[in-house]
């Protein structure tokens, strides 16, 4: 008769002993095999409601785009600082574009768009273009004016850089789409970025030593 792991047949030893031990060996492997699974395979949950969710983010400073688009020959905007760098070979960005927002359905009419780098003095260009119910014919009063690219995407005049834009691909994540594009054209100039964090407008500071 084959003992449990551990314990060395003897002549003495009975087989309800045996069956026994088998029995508690059995109930412990069955054990661990449920806390292996459920700290493998079960995901940890948290019930984290949305404000958590949006003062967490508030605490990532960022910088602030406004995405441009022709659409029969007006301009269209969207302020954005759901925006990075993908890949540097070949060169792509992403920006994250609620369902809800007209901007969503000319990225996937146009297929091509700019991405504006908002310069400090720009905060009341990323408030105008941040409103949902916003119209586009009074852009000039806040300062917004535009030149066009040879393929007739707007370019913000005075944006800290500009990106011309491609559509590569787009991906729906829950309630926004992730738009990934390849970049083909850039402008840089200097100066000093406008920056987001906990909810408010800022200036950059001094660089640390």
């Amino acid at each position: 008769m084959r003992c449990a792991k551990g314990a060395p047949w003897h002549p003495d030893r009975d087989s309800a002993a045996d069956a026994r031990e088998e029995t508690e060996n059995v109930v412990t492997y069955r054990w661990l095999v449920d806390i292996f699974h459920w700290r493998v395979f079960e995901p940890f949950t948290m019930s984290v409601t949305q404000a958590e969710f949006r003062r967490a983010l508030a605490s990532f400073a960022t910088g602030i785009t406004v995405i441009t688009l022709d659409s029969d020959d007006e301009v269209h905007g969207m302020t954005a600082n759901a925006f990075t760098s993908v890949s540097l070979d070949p060169m792509l960005v992403l920006v994250c574009v609620d369902q809800k927002a007209t901007t969503h359905a000319h990225l996937h009419a146009k297929k091509r768009f700019g991405v504006n780098v908002l310069a400090e003095n720009h905060r009341a260009i990323s408030e105008y273009y941040a409103r949902p119910g916003r119209t586009h014919d009074r852009a000039e009063e806040v300062g917004a004016t535009f030149e066009r690219t040879e393929h007739g995407t707007p370019v913000l005049c005075g944006a800290l850089a500009y990106l011309e834009c491609r559509l590569h691909s787009a991906q729906d994540a829950g309630d926004h789409t992730i738009f990934i594009a390849e970049v083909e054209d850039v402008v840089v100039r200097d100066g000093d970025p406008l920056l987001y964090f906990g909810s408010k407008y800022r200036k950059i500071g001094s660089p640390l030593n």
